[in-house]
């Protein structure tokens, strides 16, 4: 395995507590880390080994020639790879005759615009992603949108790709104390948006909506849970609004933390340009929280508009501030769709199932070089 997840090369991590349920799967799971810290280590049929340098070209060489070195050492049949970009090329450049290819996919990079115009750099990103997708010999995606891009964009065989969800835990449990959000604000109804304040989750497309929803609901609250680069610009777009009142950031906290706020909601509003899945979709819907979110993610397979929540099909202040207003005024509609949110979780794979799934891949993969014998460098 080839990862970008420097939390690996800690030993006590979660990341490491996650990597071993994998390695459970596979007689050996080998994992070269980029930007990792500390020595290589390993713990029974898990080994890990980290590489990091002063600029990405010695780290991409550095990388190749370690990984080179455990797909011969260690007969590995397989390699999997975070991406298409710089760990898919490691990974391509890396495998031997006898060695497979599976390259993940989290982000829907062929799908979704934003990628297309993220930066200068990107288009170029993407050329890399297309070669090294048409080489490898399986491809899992998290979504059905990525897997309809790959097949309708890239023209890739749609029996190389397989979708497999994120893994979410639904039996969420309250183990964190959180003030009680609506009479703190003083707010009949408390919307909440989560994540990392950064260009692609366009929250403020949220704080622009606020003032029509305030129009229509008296009292209404956002509330924000995260960091990022653009909050102190989102906190002058509220000064601007004059929403200091009614917008809120309660900045970044723990997951439980953050789950002790999140099932105050009335609803989660995810207007993001771009999403691989959305775990906290999952957790609201868990949890019992109205969504509504833009046309991203897992958004037409668990979230369905009129049926578990309310799709917006374009990102605009306005088209959020109709959706919310219509959650939050119709509590018949809000509970239908809350009810309909929770039974479609209980159509995803179980932590187990897609483990086996994983697995699955990565015997598939490796059966496109006839290997007979699974290990894994991941």
């Amino acid at each position: 395995m080839i990862s970008l997840d420097n939390k690996i090369s800690d030993p006590k991590s979660d990341s490491v507590a996650r990597m071993k349920k994998y390695a459970a799967t596979v007689e050996e799971l080998h994992i070269l880390v980029f930007g990792g810290r500390g020595d290589a280590w390993n713990e029974k049929n898990l080994f890990v080994y980290s590489v990091s340098t002063s600029s990405k070209i010695t780290t991409f060489l550095t990388a190749k020639k370690i990984g080179a070195r455990i797909v011969k050492k260690n007969q590995i049949n397989v390699i999997t790879t975070q991406d298409p970009f710089f760990t898919g090329l490691v990974g391509l450049l890396t495998k031997k005759k006898n060695t497979g290819l599976n390259v993940e996919l989290h982000g829907d990079f062929y799908g979704s615009r934003f990628w297309h115009d993220k930066s200068p750099l990107w288009p170029f990103r993407l050329m890399l992603g297309k070669f090294v997708l048409r080489r490898a010999d399986g491809i899992r995606v998290v979504s059905e949108r990525q897997r309809k891009s790959l097949v309708e964009k890239l023209k890739i065989p749609a029996k190389k790709i397989v979708k497999i969800p994120v893994f979410v835990p639904t039996d969420i449990k309250i183990t964190e104390t959180a003030a009680d959000l609506h009479s703190k604000f003083h707010a009949p109804w408390i919307i909440m948006c989560v994540g990392a304040l950064r260009q692609e989750k366009n929250f403020i497309a949220a704080v622009k909506a606020m003032p029509k929803i305030i129009g229509e609901c008296k009292g209404a609250n956002l509330i924000v849970l995260g960091s990022g680069p653009e909050e102190n610009w989102l906190r002058g777009c509220v000064g601007q609004y004059e929403l200091e009142n009614f917008v809120h950031f309660l900045g970044e906290m723990s997951h439980d933390k953050t789950m002790a706020h999140l099932c105050q909601a009335d609803v989660l509003l995810i207007p993001s340009l771009t999403e691989s899945w959305s775990r906290v979709a999952v957790e609201a819907a868990a949890l019992g929280v109205s969504i509504v979110m833009t046309d991203v993610g897992l958004a037409g397979e668990i979230i369905k508009n009129g049926v578990s929540g309310e799709i917006i099909s374009e990102s605009s202040s306005e088209k959020i501030a109709e959706g919310v207003v219509r959650m939050l005024k119709d509590s018949v509609l809000a509970n239908r769709y809350r009810a309909a949110a929770k039974e479609a979780l209980d159509k995803l794979p179980s932590e187990e199932e897609s483990l086996n799934l994983i697995k699955e891949s990565w015997g598939n993969a490796a059966a496109q070089t006839q290997n007979s014998k699974l290990k894994a460098q991941s």
